[in-house]
């Protein structure tokens, strides 16, 4: 109920095409409680706002050709470990993400044992010392952009449990 009523009834940009999201959440490392909140979360977003359509999975078969090329981005929901261990399945993702198709992580997705993913989303977390609860201010460096809309102006204060990266890919 509380992730119904915080859900936006619009989305901050109209998509020009209908959308199809595959939010992954297989874990073979730490186990998040938040995880089954989270992939309820992006659901009801993309229900309540018509921003796009949600397919939650923990199927690693997800990632056959066949089946990715449905989704126009994968959402990696704190996919601690090793989610997607099958070589033939980690190079069809590189190859959608190659193609222009999205991907996001979530948390501890920088986490994962997949140097090209991790490379892609930007960084490797190495830890978090400022634990859950914290709360911190984050730079909107494009305020103007629809996501820096929505955070309210040139800073943004959050409670989060924020990772320190190595090899960051600004």
């Amino acid at each position: 109920d509380k992730i119904q009523e915080a859900a936006p009834f619009k989305a901050p940009a109209t998509p020009k095409n209908p959308r199809k999201l595959l939010v992954f959440s297989r874990l073979t490392g730490y186990r998040h409680k938040s995880v089954p909140w989270g992939a309820q979360a992006l659901r009801v977003i993309g229900e309540k706002s018509g921003a796009y359509t949600a397919v939650l999975s923990d199927d690693p078969a997800m990632f056959d050709k066949e089946k990715l090329n449905e989704f126009d981005a994968v959402v990696f929901n704190n996919n601690c470990g090793n989610p997607v261990q099958d070589t033939r399945r980690r190079k069809n993702l590189l190859e959608f993400v190659a193609s222009g198709r999205g991907l996001v992580g979530i948390h501890c997705a920088a986490h994962i044992d997949w140097p090209e993913i991790i490379e892609g989303l930007g960084g490797w977390s190495i830890n978090h010392p400022w634990n859950a609860g914290s709360t911190i201010t984050l730079k909107i460096e494009e305020p103007s952009h629809p996501q820096g809309q929505m955070c309210g102006g040139p800073a943004h204060r959050h409670p989060d449990e924020i990772f320190q990266f190595d090899r960051y890919f600004r």
